[in-house]
């Protein structure tokens, strides 16, 4: 049924709460794999997505929204976005601690956008619990990565338009070089970072 309703809407969206319905705390990766089918049913139209920012259904130290998980999918840094052109809205009423981080997650997230239209660029898939996407402004190459684990880990994330590249995350605490558009980082639980590849680089 979902092709002829995607057919007739001008806007698609979705809702998709791991943790608050389906009871599980380690399911963030289904929700960027859900974005990606959910843009290739739209065929170019704009989505949004709703996100899990207060207690719903399940009961657990684990299970509760916290600032964490709801900045791992807040615009320009969360899970769908990584890879895709997307809108979030947020649950409110009753809730934990989430609502007082907010102002603050909005605020960085709308400061670390590109402006305008950045061309999405491929980010070769792995078999890493880390979402990769990345975009291109005027020159300069971003690069999303999101721990979608709640286990620090290690990835390689691969990005064939960064060449031979440096890339530095935006609160400046982190660089690496990218060499032939790979480079590996460590992340920690749910952790998100934005590199950016500066364009004057000879």
């Amino acid at each position: 049924m979902y092709p002829a309703l995607a057919a007739s809407a001008d806007v698609l969206g979705f809702d998709l709460y791991p943790l608050q319905n389906w009871c599980r705390f380690d399911s963030f990766g289904d929700v960027f794999d859900s974005q990606l089918d959910l843009v290739a049913l739209g065929r170019g139209r704009p989505t949004f997505q709703w996100i899990e920012a207060r207690r719903m259904d399940c009961f657990g130290d684990q299970l509760d929204p916290t600032p964490q998980t709801v900045r791992a999918r807040k615009p320009g840094s969360r899970l769908p976005e990584a890879h895709t052109r997307s809108a979030t809205s947020r649950t409110t009423g009753a809730s934990t601690s989430a609502p007082r981080s907010r102002a603050r997650t909005t605020r960085s997230s709308r400061s670390s956008r590109p402006s305008s239209s950045p061309r999405l660029l491929r980010a070769l898939p792995s078999e890493s619990v880390v979402k990769v996407g990345a975009r291109e402004h005027n020159g300069a190459v971003y690069v999303i990565a999101v721990n979608a684990s709640r286990n620090a880990t290690a990835s390689q994330i691969n990005v064939p338009a960064l060449g031979d590249r440096v890339l530095q995350t935006l609160d400046g605490m982190h660089t690496v070089t990218a060499r032939s558009g790979s480079f590996t980082d460590s992340f920690a639980p749910l952790e998100v970072r934005i590199y950016v590849a500066s364009p004057f680089q000879g």
